[in-house]
């Protein structure tokens, strides 16, 4: 498999359509994460995309149809999520220069903490359900959704570092 996974974020070309690099490399991860037992929750895969930020499963068609309208979730480059085993980025000698839409701040740190408690919740999780949790759940739920959020318009810290006296 090519390592070099520049084409995830070279979705469009300079006129406006899909690029052919993207589709090729689309059908790529999409076959590698199917091969995946650890990235398959029954027959959904976690939804790499913009919007679902791998906090959805969804059937492999419907997980190729979001990111071929909303792109990949931004420094998403160890696909660790869909079987590849998590390495830290400083073992591996990964920059922000090798990747340049990779951000070693917001993103990061959030998905790791996002990704832990839905972990430990299971897949039927759903911290955006409407139905109202009791006041000690609450508590995680809104440390959650703070951590989704930044901390004012451009920064690249989220709500939660605050509540842990950052």
């Amino acid at each position: 498999m090519n390592n070099n996974r520049s084409w995830m974020y070279e979705r469009k070309d300079s006129a406006g359509f899909l690029s052919n690099v993207f589709i090729t490399g689309l059908e790529e991860f999409m076959q590698h994460a199917i091969a995946q037992p650890s990235s398959l929750n029954g027959t959904n895969i976690q939804c790499p995309c913009s919007k679902c930020k791998n906090k959805r499963h969804w059937d492999a068609d419907t997980v190729k149809l979001h990111l071929l309208k909303n792109g990949f979730i931004p420094g998403y480059y160890m696909w660790d999520r869909h079987g590849e085993p998590y390495i830290a980025r400083e073992s591996v000698g990964q920059s922000s220069t090798s990747h340049p839409n990779h951000s070693e701040g917001r993103n990061d740190n959030n998905n790791l903490m996002y990704d832990m408690v839905m972990d430990a919740a299971g897949p039927n999780f759903d911290p955006h359900s409407e139905e109202m949790p009791n006041p000690e759940a609450q508590k995680i739920f809104d440390m959650l959704h703070s951590s989704e959020r930044e901390l004012y318009d451009g920064c690249e810290t989220s709500q939660f570092l605050p509540w842990l006296g950052c």
